[in-house]
């Protein structure tokens, strides 16, 4: 059977092969890209990694912080700029 039979049979008219061919190319273009919602929950795990890294950095300056003025006694506030400073 050839294309014009087949059209005929169908009843297919030019419009439909280019309509569909449009909708395929399309359909073939949204396969490119993961899902919206993957995308989403990829995006919001990398964001929590870099929460994670911000807290774990927060957390090294404040040991570093606190380590500096163990020794210096309270009050004594230059002392405390000088070690601060060190850091």
């Amino acid at each position: 059977m050839d294309l014009n039979s087949l059209r005929a049979l169908l009843g297919l008219t030019d419009e439909d092969f280019l309509r569909c061919q449009d909708e395929e190319r399309k359909y073939l273009s949204g396969l490119k890209q993961p899902p919206i919602n993957d995308r989403l929950s990829i995006c919001y795990i990398e964001i929590l990694d870099e929460l994670a890294e911000c807290h774990a950095d927060y957390d090294r300056a404040h040991s570093a912080v606190n380590s500096a003025l163990t020794d210096i006694p309270c009050g004594n506030a230059d002392k405390m700029h000088l070690a601060l400073n060190e850091v």
